[in-house]
C-alpha cells in the first residue's frame, strides 16, 4: 500500500503539525509508525463525526371546503428530505458507511457523495 493512501481519514491540521524530527510538536502524535506491518492510527486524529440532522418533515393543512360538485375534500401539502445537517464534519456526510466500494464496513469516509435534498409540493384531492 502506498503510504500516502494510509492517512486520508486524518485532519489535515493533525497531519501537517504531527511529531517528527524535523517538528517536535507536543500537540499531535507521530503518524506512520507500524505495528506488526500494519499502520498504527490514533482515534485522537480522526475526526469527530458527530451530527444533527432534519431527515424527513411534511407541513399540510386542509382546506375547508364549502358545497361544491367537484370534490369532497382537498389537503395541500409540503414534504421534505435531507433538509438541514448541522456538523463540524468537513466531508459531504457524516453519517459515512463506505470503505472501497463496501456498504458493509461502517465508519470510514472513503469519498462517499452527499445526499440529495428532496422538496415536494403536492395537493390531495377526493372526489
Amino acid at each position: 500500500m502506498r503510504k500516502d493512501l494510509a492517512f486520508q481519514n486524518i485532519l489535515p491540521r493533525a497531519y501537517n503539525n504531527a511529531w517528527r524530527p524535523d517538528n517536535q510538536s507536543n500537540t499531535h502524535p507521530r503518524i506512520g509508525y507500524n505495528i506488526i506491518n500494519d499502520a498504527a492510527i490514533t482515534d485522537r486524529i480522526i475526526e469527530d463525526g458527530s451530527y444533527l440532522r432534519l431527515n424527513n418533515l411534511t407541513l399540510g393543512y386542509d382546506i375547508p371546503v364549502k358545497d361544491t360538485n367537484l370534490f369532497n375534500t382537498m389537503n395541500i401539502y409540503i414534504a421534505g428530505q435531507n433538509l438541514f445537517t448541522w456538523t463540524n464534519y468537513i466531508g459531504y456526510n457524516p453519517e459515512v458507511s463506505t470503505f472501497s466500494n463496501s456498504g458493509l464496513i461502517n465508519g470510514v469516509d472513503f469519498n462517499g457523495g452527499p445526499n440529495g435534498r428532496t422538496i415536494l409540493l403536492g395537493v390531495n384531492m377526493s372526489f
